[in-house]
């Protein structure tokens, strides 16, 4: 009995104390920074805990996009949000309605079945407008441009599922 209770008390205390690091170290809303100075300083820090238009204008400045190609840019950009906006709204609606079902405390497979497939064409949709958009950020772009951001891809591919810091792995 003295046992369970030691066992009970520390993995509560493990499980909180990883909860608070956690928190601790994206209070700030930064997330994980780079780890060392000199990932900094060679360019090659990651890209997470950036914001995204913080990224986007890191990737706008390494690539040498002119001021009206970010315009460009950020015009398709916002084209394809606003355009997505009912796919993405009913997206979350279909995430909702399983959430609902799997609470309900019975499982009703069927409805979860015809719920997942309407999700799923829903997120095919926006995969193949994601990668329209792409297309045509992609051709807005001079040959060197492009070379340029196939590297910085190519890189940042590379760094997905290795280990980061203080964790095991996971995307940037």
């Amino acid at each position: 009995m003295k046992q369970k209770l030691i066992v009970t008390a520390l993995a509560i205390f493990l499980l909180t104390g990883g909860s608070l690091t956690a928190d601790a170290r994206d209070r700030d809303g930064t997330g994980y920074g780079p780890q060392t100075m000199s990932e900094s300083e060679s360019g090659q820090s990651d890209w997470r805990g950036h914001h995204r238009q913080d990224r986007h204008e890191m990737v706008a400045e390494i690539i040498g996009l002119s001021e009206e190609q970010q315009e460009q840019i950020k015009a398709i950009r916002e084209e394809q949000r606003s355009g997505n906006e009912a796919l993405r709204e009913k997206l979350q609606e279909y995430r909702e309605q399983i959430w609902e079902l799997t609470d309900a405390g019975t499982f009703d497979e069927k409805s979860v079945r015809i719920i997942a497939e309407a999700k799923a064409e829903i997120q095919v949709e926006l995969a193949v407008a994601k990668a329209r958009m792409h297309s045509r950020i992609h051709a807005l772009m001079t040959p060197e441009q492009q070379e340029l951001a196939l590297k910085l891809r190519s890189v940042r591919k590379d760094r997905r599922g290795k280990p980061r810091h203080g964790q095991g792995g996971g995307r940037l």
